[in-house]
């Protein structure tokens, strides 16, 4: 029996430390929404490039040599840098992809 009672009260505690009030809920859905339109954002910035080229996705600066390409190079946000390159994404390991605006 008095397993019993510890059974439920340890359930209840657990019960209690898990819900959430509905403003908190409220709260992670409206981050959670923003988040995501931020996230899609930045994925619809990302374009293929040099479609020809076959980088090199173990490289150093791990760009795997679309900074070279002078379609990548065409293709890239004003003032790009060395962080606005990469190699491989998915199904596609070794192709090029550059961060427009």
């Amino acid at each position: 029996m008095k397993f019993l009672f510890a059974l439920f009260g340890v359930a209840a505690i657990t019960s209690y430390a898990m819900a959430a009030p509905a403003e908190d809920m409220k709260d992670v859905k409206e981050a959670k929404e923003g988040t995501e339109a931020v996230d899609k954002a930045q994925v619809d910035n990302w374009d293929w490039c040099a479609p020809d080229f076959t980088c090199d996705s173990n490289a150093v600066y791990h760009d795997g040599g679309c900074y070279s390409q002078p379609d990548c190079r065409a293709k890239a946000r004003d003032g790009d840098t060395i962080r606005s390159f990469g190699c491989g994404a998915g199904f596609h390991p070794l192709t090029c992809w550059v961060y427009t605006d």
